[in-house]
């Protein structure tokens, strides 16, 4: 299956990291990625802190949903994410944004993931890989980035490399 995964973080080297764990999960044989979108900053959301840098990766995987995501948790643990009551700096995050053909609603996971329409630093590399692909209950995933860019201005692409399959 087609998956479309969310990376950010704020607090050192963030490419190197999503690059390790792009990796580190292929390695598992846990996913095939397939591509990745350019690197993007924003200004930290919901709280003061340093600029976040987010990407998007298309992965193909034979996984279900939840164990998916229990092995993306286990990385952020690893490279020292801690998760609190409330959002806050993090060397990492790791999101399941879509499933290409699957909607989920349980409990520690819902598909596609409800925050992506108001976010614009997941939509910007998210667009770069699948614009057109339609988030079931949400909308197209261009579309969605156009009504974000008329709200937040706050997203920049970083030209730079930071991918190597």
């Amino acid at each position: 299956m087609t998956v479309y995964v969310g990376l950010g973080g704020n607090m050192g080297d963030s490419a190197a990291l999503f690059a390790q764990a792009l990796r580190d999960l292929e390695e598992a044989g846990l996913w095939r990625v397939q591509a990745v979108s350019r690197l993007w900053r924003s200004p930290a959301w919901g709280f003061e802190g340093p600029e976040f840098r987010n990407a998007v990766a298309v992965v193909e995987t034979d996984q279900q949903p939840q164990a998916l995501l229990r092995a993306m948790l286990d990385f952020e643990a690893r490279a020292g994410r801690q998760r609190g009551p409330s959002m806050g700096s993090r060397p990492i995050d790791l999101d399941l944004l879509a499933w290409e053909g699957l909607s989920v609603d349980e409990p520690g996971l819902t598909l596609p993931h409800p925050g992506t329409p108001t976010r614009r630093f997941v939509l910007e590399p998210f667009a770069e890989l699948a614009p057109q692909l339609e988030l079931a209950v949400l909308g197209r995933v261009d579309r969605l980035l156009e009504l974000e860019r008329q709200r937040d201005p706050n997203c920049w692409p970083i030209e730079q490399s930071w991918w190597t399959a």
